[in-house]
């Protein structure tokens, strides 16, 4: 029998235990150099061009630093140039200490090696025929040495392969690799990004297709690797059409494209003559370049009451959130449910009190609670309010109109609260409002259906209000939910496409403003 981690192939003969031990400290070695600016300066400015350069850098780090030992100094360093993009450095590095140790690779360089080539082809566009072999040549080595080999050097492969002539190698792997583990991610997105500029689209959208179900990320590389492919293209029609069907698939999974994948499609619309622009979309759902106003998909009926009902099944009853509580609950929550008829707000109670701060005194937060309660109710809407018992003691003259003005549901103090309130939302109708400033994440991920995650997701997002202030006239102040919906859109003029800016160091990700590219389709 063989570990998990361990396979026997028919190309490999390698057995290393099972232990992922490179890349396992990378983030630690990474901060490692942040806290030192001269060592951050000491490392990017180098240039390793022969043996006296890796041992002059050595040396100079170790006589620097106490962080760092000898006996895991390469190690480092080799992972730092990876991490930093510094390849051409990383593999002259690989190259001295090989010549310098007179032994063969092990088997943490020979990995190094396959990601450093693989990201090294997306970061410059291409790789030399000369370094193509050389990955084949390392892949040949390791076949050379073993019969067993664990599943991160089998992704690794995988990954140098991907950029080769040979990439259809990667296949073999990638099964071999299903037997030990679901493949992570990259592994998945190098194989479609090799597929995609290798001219098989079967492939490569079965895999896409796949990589969803399995609820797995893409990686960048797929984007750049599309946007590449179309540039064979002269006919601006196809490429139209096959923009179309990846902005499709990427609706179909509610993603959107990152800033980098952005600026991949942008040399490939200035290579093929289209016309575009960066753009914002305005708090009426209005481009500002072109002032197309954006559609909001919202969930049909049938859609809505799947979700709702696959919810009670999976998130309320799946997880057993009654096991801190009294087991009546559930029974008491659901009898409650039956009068919730017509009602059309759910607020989730102690979150809104909260906006004040967790310090604050009774009054402070049963006062909050009442004007929001006050805000809606002049609104003419029907209210629920979700809390806990120990609100009962707040001032009695604040709860008496709370209690008054809405329908309240206490849970137990220990109970956890966010599945009834979702619930109850969700039980008053796709159209109900939620009042709640806590983005609900973790409950998503009980959802099995990934086209269940879809609608929960936005749902929530166009049915959420967010209190943000409540001023000393009572007035409430919401952020409210986006008019329109955050997917790749178009009308017969223009395509919007929105994509994710990173955050700057120390900057909050609310704060950064939603980016939009504007692309005239004539």
């Amino acid at each position: 029998m063989f570990s998990r981690r361990c396979i026997e192939l028919r190309h490999f003969h390698f057995c290393m235990g099972g232990s992922r031990f490179y890349g396992r400290n990378t983030s630690r070695i990474i901060e490692k150099l942040k806290q030192d600016e001269t060592l951050v300066n000491l490392v990017s400015n180098a240039a390793i061009e022969n043996l006296h350069d890796v041992n002059r850098l050595k040396n100079k780090i170790l006589s620097k630093s106490e962080m760092f030992r000898s006996d895991d100094i390469d190690r480092s360093l080799i992972i730092y140039f990876t991490k930093s993009k510094q390849f051409n450095n990383g593999l002259s590095y690989i190259k001295f200490l090989e010549e310098d140790t007179k032994k063969k690779l092990n088997l943490f360089l020979m990995n190094q090696q396959f990601i450093i080539y693989f990201h090294k082809r997306y970061a410059d566009g291409s790789l030399s025929t000369s370094e193509q072999e050389l990955i084949v040549q390392l892949y040949n080595n390791l076949k050379k040495t073993s019969n067993i080999l664990d599943s991160l050097s089998l992704e690794n492969a995988i990954l140098g392969l991907s950029v080769t002539p040979n990439w259809n190698l990667c296949l073999t792997l990638f099964n071999d690799l299903k037997k030990l583990e679901d493949p992570s991610s990259i592994c998945y997105s190098a194989i479609i990004a090799t597929a995609f500029l290798n001219g098989n689209e079967k492939l490569a959208w079965n895999l896409w297709s796949e990589m969803f179900a399995k609820q797995k990320t893409p990686y960048d590389v797929i984007f750049q690797a599309y946007f590449e492919n179309l540039r064979k293209f002269s006919d601006r029609k196809k490429i139209l059409t096959k923009l179309e069907k990846l902005f499709v698939a990427c609706n179909e999974n509610n993603f959107i494209l990152s800033e980098n994948s952005i600026l991949e499609l942008q040399k490939l619309l200035n290579f093929s003559g289209f016309t575009f622009s960066d753009s914002l979309v305005n708090n009426n759902g209005c481009c500002n370049k072109c002032g197309q106003k954006l559609k909001k998909l919202e969930l049909i009926e049938d859609e809505f009451e799947n979700l709702k009902k696959q919810f009670f099944e999976e998130v309320i009853i799946g997880k057993n959130i009654f096991n801190k509580t009294n087991p009546a609950e559930l029974s008491e929550f659901q009898e409650f449910l039956k009068s919730t008829k017509g009602y059309n707000v759910v607020i989730d109670g102690l979150n809104v009190a909260y906006i004040a701060g967790t310090k604050q005194s009774p009054e402070v937060y049963s006062t909050l609670l009442a004007k929001v309660v006050s805000h809606f109710v002049e609104e003419n809407k029907k209210v629920i309010v979700l809390g806990r018992k120990h609100m009962k003691s707040w001032p009695q003259k604040q709860w008496r109109f709370i209690s008054s003005n809405a329908l309240v549901f206490l849970t137990q103090n220990i109970s956890l609260d966010d599945p009834y309130l979702l619930y109850c939302a969700l039980h008053c109708g796709k159209d109900a409002i939620l009042v709640s400033r806590d983005l609900m994440r973790s409950h998503l991920f009980a959802l099995k259906d990934p086209k269940n995650k879809i609608r929960f997701t936005r749902w929530l997002e166009q049915r959420q209000f967010q209190v943000t202030h409540v001023r000393n006239d009572g007035k409430v102040l919401f952020k409210n939910p986006r008019p329109y919906t955050r997917i790749v859109q178009h009308d017969n003029n223009n395509w919007h496409i929105p994509f994710i800016v990173a955050p700057e160091e120390n900057e909050e990700p609310d704060k950064i403003p939603e980016k939009w590219l504007c692309m005239q389709k004539s």
